[in-house]
């Protein structure tokens, strides 16, 4: 039996300031049915606060759309038109859910910095199924405090009635 297909294979997070930030890895090609976790390790937890936030499972559903225009008279009527839509069908915080074959599993984990000292640490995202053993995702969080924007100043000026205002940004 093959092991379902995690996309992204790793993420990189940015933690900026005392913010939190987040990020979503999707598992899917689901063959059998299993009871499914997910948890992240990582070894600084004093510089940092991490964990999964949400675990879903997610079914496909094809939803049959009404024709807004009827045809004129003596035309044949449309086929019906259909979409497919993901719907949740169950949510944890990591704990166990069940998964059944052709479904698919989001997993968010989300971060913040605890210390401003802190740089970057290595963690895995770890998401275990008891018909398929464990999947491992690297996630590299890193101090993002220091990204620059890769934009210029920007003039803006607005001009209204008998006056002007103004703003520069730098």
């Amino acid at each position: 039996m093959k092991n379902p297909i995690v996309f992204p294979t790793s993420l990189d997070i940015p933690l900026i300031g005392d913010g939190v930030s987040s990020a979503t890895v999707q598992v899917s090609s689901i063959g059998r049915a299993a009871s499914v976790s997910a948890g992240l390790q990582f070894d600084v937890p004093d510089l940092i606060d991490a964990k999964v936030t949400e675990l879903s499972v997610l079914r496909i559903h094809t939803i049959v759309l009404d024709n807004p225009d009827p045809l004129p008279p003596g035309f044949p009527p449309l086929p019906p038109q259909t979409e497919q839509v993901l719907i949740v069908v169950a949510q944890s915080d990591g704990s166990p859910l069940d998964v059944g074959p052709g479904e698919f599993l989001t997993v968010k984990i989300a971060a913040q910095m605890k210390d401003p000292a802190f740089t970057q640490a290595g963690a895995t995202l770890v998401i275990s199924g008891d018909a398929w053993g464990r999947l491992f995702v690297p996630v590299m969080l890193r101090n993002g405090s220091g990204i620059e924007p890769a934009f210029g100043s920007t003039d803006l000026v607005a001009r209204q009635a008998a006056f002007d205002v103004s703003y520069e940004h730098r």
